[in-house]
């Protein structure tokens, strides 16, 4: 199976501009801006969600999922594109970025308030032996998983996919790999790096976050960043604003 596109809009929004609140005047105007994209009219598409980054609030990723590049470059084209990208504006103070990452799962369907990323970069000439290390590195996943569906750090295993294009890193061209794992919250995550661990070939006892940290060496990795965001589907945004459910707990695997 392809991979599926997700495509980041990347903004900033003070947290004076209330589009967390579905209700307010601010979060009017974010809901209206969703409005463009629709599953009923929009070939490919298939589902949005954003959020605000827990380690820079200002910094808000709308991220839209598509079956294919072609499906989000016809979108590209279109007035409701070109309408959507001008309500973002308004709402920014800052211009718009916008990227895509290839991604291998339903990610709108496991939505959490602490998914985690880790972007890994590496060098644009990277060797196709290397780039197999990283599409088969293993990620924060139990070795030994725990028994009971309530003592599991994560909702379902985590994903990845690389960026269509290269960045710069620290001044040289680098290609990205994006990681997502779908954590319950905070403390599971935390308990889970420091305590989850793998006996590896040469290298011995270690914990899953640093075997997996020991592989993107083995590839060759420039440098690693890691962030989080407390992601919700536009449609449950839309929900919680006609008084519906809204999804506070932190067990609830959105579906």
């Amino acid at each position: 199976m392809p991979p599926l596109i997700s495509c980041w809009t990347k903004l900033t929004v003070p947290k004076t501009c209330t589009i967390d609140d579905a209700t307010s005047e601010d979060g009017e105007k974010w809901l209206r801006a969703s409005t463009y994209v629709d599953t009923t009219k929009t070939p490919g598409y298939m589902a949005q969600c954003f959020g605000r980054m827990t380690e820079s609030p200002l910094t808000v990723f709308y991220i839209t999922a598509w079956n294919s590049h072609d499906s989000l470059n016809e979108f590209e084209k279109s007035m409701d594109s070109l309408l959507q990208h001008e309500e973002h504006a308004k709402l920014s103070s800052t211009p718009l970025e916008t990227f895509r990452y290839e991604v291998r799962c339903s990610f709108w369907m496991y939505l959490t308030k602490n998914v985690g990323f880790f972007d890994a970069y590496f060098p644009a000439s990277i060797s196709p032996e290397s780039k197999k290390i990283v599409d088969g590195a293993r990620g924060l996943v139990y070795h030994y998983a725990p028994h009971g569906p309530n003592r599991c750090a994560y909702v379902t295993r985590p994903t990845r996919g690389w960026f269509h294009g290269t960045q710069k890193y620290e001044g040289q061209d680098a290609i990205v790999v994006r990681l997502w794992h779908f954590w319950k919250n905070e403390e599971t995550e935390r308990d889970f790096k420091a305590g989850a661990g793998i006996t590896a070939p040469r290298l011995g006892m270690l914990s899953l976050y640093n075997y997996l940290m020991e592989q993107l060496k083995e590839a060759g990795v420039l440098g690693i960043q890691e962030f989080h965001c407390p992601l919700v589907r536009i449609w449950d945004y839309y929900t919680e604003a006609e008084g519906g459910p809204n999804y506070e707990s932190e067990d609830v695997l959105i579906s």
